[in-house]
């Protein structure tokens, strides 16, 4: 995995959505906007400390 800048816009979320084990919040960061998505779903992630 490459630890490179990416442009994309939708990220996970560590919280795992209340609808079900099987989904995860995903948050835009252009609109800011969020849902949950189904685990499969190909999201980023960012590193924050």
């Amino acid at each position: 995995m490459s630890s490179e800048c990416r442009t994309t816009t939708n990220y996970w979320s560590s919280t795992t959505s209340s609808e079900g084990t099987q989904n995860a919040w995903r948050v835009n960061l252009n609109h800011g906007n969020t849902n949950n998505n189904t685990k499969t779903n190909n999201n980023s992630v960012r590193c924050v400390r």
